[in-house]
């Protein structure tokens, strides 16, 4: 990407306005409104996390995350004779830094275990906002920060996710912290601080407290010390020969120093990784690079297995569940910049700030690029790749923000028209399916209509609470205490956990396992599953005319004269 000089008021690549002008004093007091708006932005969403976080149902991971923070607990508490953590299932795999605090704080809660868990990962994903902001300004000032938190607060994909996703959240919020903090450095190099290389270990070491695939962060880390040679390079040509050695020397002590603080930060979170620290972290990394899943995924209208799926599965999830206004802004900077290059060839460009970029870029591009050409394992849609969206709105934001500084008033006029409109549209679509944002798909693609039956909706099974109120609100409330039993396609616990903890007006409900007989089944309809049961359907938990969960009564006295029926595989 290459960035034109800014001539006046100019902004350097921290994102503080220069002084000593009046260009630069009134660039100041704009900085300072774009800064404030940002803040207003993430209070505004702070507070509407906080009143809506319990609308969110439980999904498939947040048992096995709560387990694992409840295995690392008994860990410590029993002085490291309670080895579940180490054999139980897959937990070995995971580190507990996000589960453990998570589950110390539900065990204290009064909201109860899944509810307590949705407002911590909503508040995890909140502070991805903060980053986010963090990160766009120092690349390109406040205005870029702004646009970056707006852009991935009307994300779908990652704005309903915040809410009840416990492993890939935490990831992508210490993924871009991590890449935050190792930027910062940038200005520093080849010798980054004490404290710079300490706060970059740290944050690491924390990723991968929650997945061994953070230790990516540690080769970024090496990629900013590359990105900054080559701009000195390109300034310098002599520097390759004349100081480049030195400085890989100097660079290498901060970089040995941020991966023993990574390590030393990583272990009290991992037990696994307490045991044998090298061989079972290699051990573990290479377990999820060869994940063993079987079940098949729902894609272009077929259901085809993890290893059939083909290379564009990844990317077409992106392009179908991304906003539209993303295909506005990037195209339209893309255009801007072959337009800035043909008119102001002899331009300085900005190397450091074009070599920052690049570092984003690559940070945010690499493991999909990678995990496409290696045929990785790959199912519930973009999910274990949910890190890429918070940087994506940060490129966007930028992106945005130096589109509005170029002097073409008709492509600006294009892009932001459209823009605006869009993202209108798309907050309107937000509202319309919560607390469903994660079965968000773009109107370019034909929204969620035209993806139903061709791809997974609500592959989270987040449904099931929503299902469970209407039984509460709806269904037979005369019936004797215990006397209705109710099991859900996805597993006893989507429906038990919401009957078990809704007291008087649930009591006349008991959950059953899926293969025992019940009166209700709460079905989903991932894989179809819905048509195993060809019961009637006394009520659809839908958005936009598209099911996400089928309440089936299995056993019940006939159809009053003139009720619907109809059969749950029609």
């Amino acid at each position: 990407m290459i960035l034109a000089a800014k001539r006046a008021p100019t902004i350097d690549a921290a994102g503080r306005a220069g002084a000593g002008s009046v260009h630069d004093s009134r660039a100041q007091r704009v900085e300072a409104r774009w800064r404030l708006a940002a803040r207003l932005l993430l209070a505004v969403t702070l507070v509407v996390i906080v009143v809506t976080f319990r609308d969110y149902g439980m999904t498939w991971d947040e048992e096995h995350s709560a387990t694992n923070g409840k295995y690392w607990i008994d860990w410590y508490s029993s002085w490291f004779t309670a080895r579940s953590i180490l054999s139980e299932d897959n937990q070995r795999l995971y580190g507990s830094f996000f589960n453990g605090i998570s589950r110390l704080i539900a065990d204290r809660s009064p909201l109860g275990l899944y509810e307590s868990g949705h407002l911590v990962t909503a508040l995890t994903g909140w502070l991805a906002l903060w980053g986010a902001n963090w990160l766009a300004r120092r690349l390109m000032g406040a205005r870029a920060g702004f646009f970056a938190v707006l852009i991935l607060v009307l994300t779908p994909g990652w704005y309903g996710q915040t809410f009840n996703n416990p492993k890939d959240v935490p990831f992508a919020t210490l993924f871009l912290l991590s890449l935050g903090a190792i930027l910062a450095a940038y200005r520093s190099l080849p010798r980054p601080t004490t404290r710079q290389t300490l706060l970059i270990g740290v944050v690491i070491g924390l990723a991968l407290g929650v997945r061994v695939g953070a230790i990516v962060l540690v080769g970024c880390y090496a990629w900013l010390f590359a990105c900054w040679a080559i701009a000195r390079a390109r300034e310098d040509p002599a520097y390759l020969r004349r100081a480049l050695g030195a400085d890989i020397v100097a660079f290498s002590r901060s970089w040995a120093g941020a991966l023993l603080t990574a390590w030393l930060v990583m272990l009290p979170w991992w037990p696994y990784a307490q045991r044998r620290p090298f061989v079972n972290m290699w051990k573990a990394l290479r377990a999820i690079a060869h994940f063993e899943y079987v079940a098949p995924t729902l894609y272009d209208g077929a259901l085809v297995g993890p290893a059939e799926l083909p290379w564009h599965y990844l990317p077409r999830w992106f392009a179908i569940t991304l906003p539209d206004f993303y295909a506005v802004i990037l195209p339209g900077v893309a255009l801007a910049l072959v337009f800035d290059r043909l008119r102001s060839r002899k331009d300085e460009p900005q190397r450091h700030l074009q070599s920052q970029l690049l570092f984003v870029l690559v940070a945010m591009l690499g493991l999909p690029v990678v995990a496409i050409l290696t045929h990785a394992v790959m199912y519930d849609a973009y999910r274990h790749f949910l890190f890429v969206l918070p940087l994506l709105a940060v490129v966007t934001g930028c992106g945005l923000s130096w589109l509005l500084d170029r002097p073409f008033v008709w492509l600006k006029v294009a892009v932001a028209a459209p823009a605006v409109v869009l993202a209108a549209l798309t907050l309107t679509d937000m509202v319309a399916l919560h607390p469903f944002q994660s079965v968000y798909f773009n109107r370019l693609h034909g929204g969620l209509s035209a993806a139903f039956g061709r791809y997974e909706t609500d592959y989270w099974a987040a449904s099931h609470r929503e299902g469970v109120e209407w039984l509460a609100a709806h269904y037979r409330q005369e019936a004797p205490a215990h006397s209705i039993r109710v099991t859900s396609s996805a597993g006893e616990r989507f429906a038990g956990y919401y009957i078990r903890a809704g007291g008087d007006r649930l009591q006349r409900f008991v959950t059953v396992e899926p293969d025992r007989d019940a009166d209700v089944v709460l079905s989903i309809t991932r894989w179809n599953l819905h048509q195993k049961y060809p019961g009637r359907i006394v009520h659809t938990v839908e958005r936009m005319g598209v099911p996400l969960l089928y309440v089936i009564e299995m056993h019940a006295p006939a159809a009053a004269e003139g009720e619907s029926v109809r059969t749950a595989n029609h």
